[in-house]
């Protein structure tokens, strides 16, 4: 995987008091963790780190480039991303440092190939539940995706992860057992579609259920 370059710096101040300083004056404010290290607070220009990772994959490799001796040349990924969920601003990124050699815990999307028969022919509908999964390997081996071909994919059959190809150096972390995708007959699928149909229904004389944020 081609690997991008991201400008990041140390921070001092700490707490929800600093962190909205910095947002203001158009930073973002986040932590690096791993590396055999005390995890380290750093801080982001937030429109270029909006650029930058803008359309990558989610396994993205970054190196680091800093006027910090710690933090430069260091190669890290996304961990995680915390955004105000009305207005989607970003409000603070945690990274996860990587090590040549020591192996990494990732999440890699799945792409669909092939044309599963049943669906092409009428008989079924194609239901994709799982759209990413937990793989671990070395940094350099990182995948930007993994494929998943159903072109044997029949009626009433599913496809689970353990099911899935891997390249070699990289191990499956997601239970083997967990169903990505089905071809759901038709049959089958009507009834699925009525009864949520008719629990909209039942529903739609009621108050409706309002979406609750997670706080950060």
């Amino acid at each position: 995987m081609e690997q991008k370059e991201l400008t990041i710096e140390g921070r001092d101040g700490l707490g929800s008091t600093s962190s909205g300083r910095l947002r203001k004056d158009g930073m973002l404010p986040g932590v690096l963790y791993g590396g055999g290290a005390e995890a380290i607070p750093v801080v982001l220009n937030t429109h270029d780190f909006h650029m930058t990772v803008r359309g990558c994959a989610p396994a993205q490799i970054f190196k680091c480039k800093s006027k910090d001796a710690g933090l430069n040349g260091r190669m890290v990924i996304v961990k995680e991303i915390q955004k105000e969920p009305l207005k989607d601003l970003l409000l603070h990124v945690d990274f996860l440092a990587i090590e040549e050699g020591q192996g990494v815990e990732i999440s890699v999307p799945l792409e669909i190939i092939g044309v599963s028969p049943a669906v092409k022919e009428g008989r079924a509908m194609l239901n994709q539940t799982v759209y990413e999964l937990r793989v671990e390997c070395p940094p350099s081996l990182i995948p930007s995706k993994l494929t998943v071909d159903i072109s044997g994919l029949e009626e009433s059959q599913s496809i689970h992860a353990g099911d899935v190809v891997l390249p070699s150096g990289i191990t499956l972390k997601s239970n083997p057992s967990q169903s990505l995708i089905s071809a759901i007959g038709n049959r089958r699928a009507a009834k699925t579609a009525a009864g949520q149909g008719g629990e909209g229904g039942a529903g739609a004389g009621g108050e409706s259920a309002a979406a609750t944020p997670k706080a950060s």
